[in-house]
């Protein structure tokens, strides 16, 4: 007899739970929400464009939806309340929310920089500026 229900220990189907909750991934053997720079990105784009979700949506060629989804993953990510929302506008950032983003304006800072050593590294090695394709690209280069 096939049984489903909780209590049967030898159950045939095992109890599924579903997780609503942000994606969790696994790095050195603990289990860690997967933080985005797209949603520091679209943090800082709202923060930038006077906390109008949908000036920061058309700067960053995107959706408004996308943009509140992100953010709000993020804050569900934190466990805090970034913005100041009233219904669906914008009014302010919280304390913690003022925090957040001068943390993620210096990890985006730091983002180029890292990015900025590839170039350089580029620079050197060929004697020109890098230039940089997707796999879908033909390659440019120098003729060695």
């Amino acid at each position: 007899m096939l049984s489903g229900s909780r209590n049967d220990s030898n159950s045939v189907f095992p109890e599924v739970r579903i997780y609503a909750g942000p994606v969790r991934t696994m790095a050195y053997g603990i289990y860690t929400s997967a933080m985005k720079l797209q949603q520091l990105r679209f943090l800082l784009a709202v923060v930038e464009n006077d906390l109008n979700i949908t000036a920061a949506a058309e700067a960053l060629f995107t959706s408004q939806p996308g943009v509140s989804k992100q953010i709000r993953l993020l804050e569900d990510e934190l466990d805090l309340q970034i913005l100041v929302r009233n219904g669906k506008r914008v009014e302010a950032l919280t304390d913690a929310g003022r925090r957040v983003v001068e943390h993620a304006s210096r990890i985006l800072q730091e983002t180029e920089r890292i990015k900025s050593l590839a170039d350089k590294r580029c620079e050197a090695d060929h004697g020109m500026p890098g230039l940089k394709t997707s796999r879908t690209q033909p390659r440019l280069g120098t003729s060695d």
